[in-house]
């Protein structure tokens, strides 16, 4: 049974007390019509009731007996518990596995553990704690101290798994010999769990608490057409939204997969090349854990690649090479096609250039400095470079003979040559050597120059001659291919392992020419951590590690971005090998439901119900004394009745615990700004980031230090918690209920401001009637809001802190309206603020402080005064007219001293 179900008597000895009262009230004598006071009558009525001897009746003896017996109990603090009692008085041992599979039902595990741990103390047991992912890595079995809770609401889940051998070997060492144990897993399985099981059911009981697996992100690739995704613990036929997001917080573009087999959804999210080039974060929506956070990063983005083409020759002979190029890289790079020199200049990770001869010196410098910047310039051999050798420069990573080596000429004595398999040390180890690739024609080195030890040889022919050379040139690399890019002299552009060569060769350079970090080989700093529940946040004193070592994430390991800020390497809570299955239940072990319920305390319900004795007994003596007869008394008489009864009716303590009421309780905590979640993730996504720029200026610059900002659901949150509501229009916004409007309403008139943000002041000034503006007007008269007009000069808008001529936003332009009533709000300044401007995306910032939205015009600290006027906005809703109102000091003063 549950906690709602045994409160239902006690509902109902207060709803059966209703009838007696009614009769009580109703044969109550008249009440005199002058009453000089009505308090002192009553008392007085009492007092004379009280001395004229009566006999006591029976309905007053049952009320009072009730009400003294609910008072006695309700004192001794009974406990209902539907949980199975245990008769055993050995210690109970909680295992508690805050990680982030748990995360989506943290809430309900933590009050598990926290309800156990309450009845084993009430019990006389005592109670061991062991919390299996610590925030600082250590873990520690401790007794809980008395009356305290097990896992306390510091304890948040973490963005590793915890490692349930090193577990087992700790309790083994720490905990006493008998115990019966509630071990609270995550619910994702293990290698070891049936012997950290068997370890556990060696000092005693065993039971198994575990939520439901949700689906996690194995893997977010970037290919042709999008981002390539790997999704686990879903079933068949589910449908899984996924959204793709770039550094700076922005929506790139969203998608609903379909899973077609039990277990793994594979698919693409289709974005284009600039959005998918750009994706760092990928999530499924709805799924608040780590590993439905999916961090992209430089070792799995596509590179950019340019394909050099002469634009002073026109021969098409000399462009038949990269056909073979285009076709071996297209689904794995970006390409670009332009004159060499041009495409130095860009955004590249490689450039290729197919036969060419000496180069011009200017192009000779681009290509040097785009080396040096970590780019990586791949040539192919044939007839021009091998006749262009003494030439000039032809910028080749060694010297070259002059003349190509045929191996399948007349009046050759050699066969053509095989690939051999690739050095340990070359980028293309792995890779199995083409078979039937033979090589009829080469250009060869100089002899001695690949003595040097800066020259590199990633590819050798059979014979032991090199196929690919490279050169390492600052932070990039030049590279030989000693064959043609087309079928000419080998047959390596047919293979499999050439299109496989050619793009490992175009990230050798590791993305540093990009201002990316590909290199894994040392210890990374720390930019931002990944929560349990897949929030990115400040790194705070998390180790700097090597990213590229494949390692499980871990408290010296955190999943998060590392290196350069402008574009970091990741780690990721769910490695794309690791196994992702459902814990099952061990072999000796009690497995519980995971329920809301479980646990009452009746104390405040039963001190509760004899408030309610009290106050029928209270009147109905005041009946008998003849002092309660009008009817408004009566029907107070029952409201107030109703009021004490109304929370033994509503007596489910899960609802107290409900994520509206925590929400709120949150937020009275700290002072917020919120905006309303439109369902759009853009415009809530950058109107978080907004909000979460004006919180940090107003604790920068002013003495409030708000939270973070809050989404608001209208139709379920508490707004009264709240001064400042910013509410973007959406063109497909829907228009909320009429009781959601009606708290609206209430908010602005008892001193809130509401911010009402069409973004569409460019639209607005050519005179278009945009859809956002339409649904507001939609929303403005089920709201039954004031007249509008513009603020005046001297509102209090304009020097609430800063002295501003104009609320300006990431449009300079537009109209601003405000309510004409001035009576409007608690306060008397007006509760809506209507306008274009789009004020939350010239607030809003990313998370290296980057503006994630340019400004139009962009004139001179166009952004600065944008975020005063979100600063003065959000002090108007803090302090109301309080600024305007000192512009009367001085005359206030001059009166009290003439007094």
């Amino acid at each position: 049974m549950g906690g709602l179900s045994f409160a239902a008597p006690l509902a109902l000895l207060g709803l059966l007390a209703l009838p007696a009262l009614w009769l009580l009230i109703r044969q109550a004598p008249p009440a005199p019509k002058r009453v000089a006071f009505p308090g002192v009558y009553l008392l007085r009525q009492l007092q004379d009731a009280e001395q004229t001897p009566a006999r006591t009746s029976l309905w007053t003896l049952i009320l009072r007996a009730l009400l003294i017996t609910a008072l006695t109990l309700g004192l001794a603090g009974p406990v209902l518990d539907d949980n199975p009692e245990t008769t055993t008085s050995d210690p109970l041992l909680i295992v508690f596995e805050n990680t982030w599979p748990a995360a989506a039902d943290f809430r309900r595990l933590r009050r598990t553990a926290n309800d156990a741990a309450a009845r084993a103390e009430a019990a006389g047991r005592s109670v061991l704690v062991v919390v299996a992912a610590p925030e600082t890595g250590e873990t520690v079995l401790a007794p809980l101290e008395p009356n305290a809770a097990a896992i306390p609401a510091s304890i948040a889940p973490v963005a590793w798994r915890p490692h349930r051998a090193a577990l087992a070997q700790l309790i083994d060492a720490a905990a006493p010999a008998r115990a019966e144990t509630l071990w609270i897993a995550d619910g994702l399985a293990g290698d070891d769990d049936p012997a950290f099981a068997r370890r556990l059911a060696a000092r005693g009981p065993v039971s198994l608490v575990a939520p439901p697996l949700r689906a996690a992100l194995a893997e977010a690739r970037p290919v042709a057409d999008g981002i390539a995704l790997s999704a686990v613990g879903v079933e068949r036929g589910a449908t899984v939204p996924v959204t793709a997001y770039g550094q700076d917080g922005r929506l790139l573009g969203g998608a609903d997969l379909t899973a077609e087999a039990d277990g793994v959804l594979s698919g693409v999210l289709p974005l284009p090349p600039g959005a998918r080039a750009g994706v760092r974060i990928v999530r499924i929506d709805g799924v608040g854990t780590a590993g439905a956070a999916r961090l992209v990063d430089a070792r799995t983005r596509r590179p950019r690649v340019g394909l050099a083409t002469l634009a002073d020759l026109s021969s098409r002979e000399l462009l038949t090479g990269f056909y073979y190029a285009d076709r071996a890289l297209a689904p794995h790079a970006d390409l670009s096609r332009g004159a060499l020199f041009d495409l130095a200049d860009e955004d590249l990770d490689a450039i290729v250039l197919d036969d060419r001869g000496a180069l011009r010196p200017r192009e000779i410098a681009a290509l040097n400095t785009f080396v040096a910047q970590g780019g990586v310039f791949i040539r192919f051999a044939g007839p021009r470079l091998a006749r262009a050798t003494r030439e000039g420069d032809i910028l080749t990573p060694a010297p070259l003979r002059g003349d190509a080596r045929s191996l399948d000429g007349a009046l050759s004595w050699e066969a053509p040559q095989d690939v051999a398999p690739f050095p340990a040390e070359s980028p293309f180890a792995g890779i199995a050597p083409p078979e039937n690739a033979a090589v009829k024609r080469q250009v060869l080195a100089s002899p001695g120059a690949l003595l040097d030890e800066d020259i590199a040889v990633w590819a050798y022919l059979a014979d032991g001659t090199p196929l690919v050379t490279a050169r390492r040139s600052g932070d990039g690399w030049i590279v030989l291919f000693h064959v043609t890019l087309d079928p000419d002299w080998s047959d390596l552009p047919l293979s499999g392992a050439f299109v496989e060569m050619l793009r490992r060769a175009a990230l050798a350079g590791g993305g540093k020419r990009r201002g990316e970090d590909g290199g894994p080989d040392g210890p990374l700093a720390a930019i931002s951590t990944l929560s349990g529940y897949g929030a990115v946040q400040p790194a705070g004193a998390a180790p700097a590690v090597a990213v590229g070592e494949d390692a499980p994430a871990g408290p010296d390991r955190r999943p998060g971005f590392y290196g350069d800020p402008a574009a970091p390497a990741a780690i990721n809570a769910l490695r794309p090998d690791e196994p992702y299955e459902p814990l099952a239940t061990p072999a000796g072990v009690r497995r519980l439901a995971l329920e809301d319920g479980g646990r009452l305390e009746l104390g405040r319900w039963l001190i509760a119900a004899a408030g309610v004795f009290f106050l029928i007994d209270l009147i109905a003596a005041a009946v008998a004394a003849g002092a309660v007869r009008a009817p408004r008394l009566r029907a107070a008489s029952i409201a107030a009745l109703a009021v004490f009864a109304s929370p033994l009716v509503y007596a489910d303590p899960a609802s107290a615990q409900s994520a509206a009421e925590d929400k709120a309780l949150e937020a009275a905590l700290a002072t917020r700004l919120a905006y309303v979640r439109t369902g759009d993730a853009q415009v809530d996504e950058t109107s978080r980031l907004g909000l979460e720029e004006i919180s940090r200026e107003l604790a920068r610059r002013t003495s409030v230090e708000p939270g973070p900002p809050m989404a608001i659901d209208l139709e379920t949150d508490e707004l009264a918690v709240f001064a400042f509501l910013y509410w973007p229009i959406s063109s497909n916004a829907v228009v909320p209920s009429d009781a959601a409007l009606a708290a609206v309403d209430r908010f602005a008139a008892t001193g809130g401001l509401v911010v009402f943000d069409t973004r569409d002041a460019p639209e607005r000034a050519l005179g278009i009637d945009t859809a956002q503006t339409r649904r507001l007007g939609d929303i403005l008269r089920r709201l039954g809001a004031p007249p509008l007009r513009e603020p005046p000069g001297d509102h209090v808008l304009f020097r609430s802190f800063f002295l501003l001529n104009d609320l300006t936003g990431r449009y300079a332009n537009g109209p601003v309206l405000i309510a004409a009533d001035a009576g409007v709000g608690a306060d008397g300044v007006s509760g809506y603020l209507i306008g274009g401007r789009d004020w939350a995306s010239a607030w809003a910032v990313d998370p290296f402080g980057r503006p994630i939205r340019p400004l139009e015009p962009n004139f001179p600290r166009q952004r600065e005064f944008a975020i005063r006027a979100g600063v003065n906005m959000a002090m108007v809703s803090l302090s109301g007219n309080y600024k305007s109102d000192q512009l009367h000091l001085p005359e206030l003063l001059r009166r009290l001293e003439g007094r």
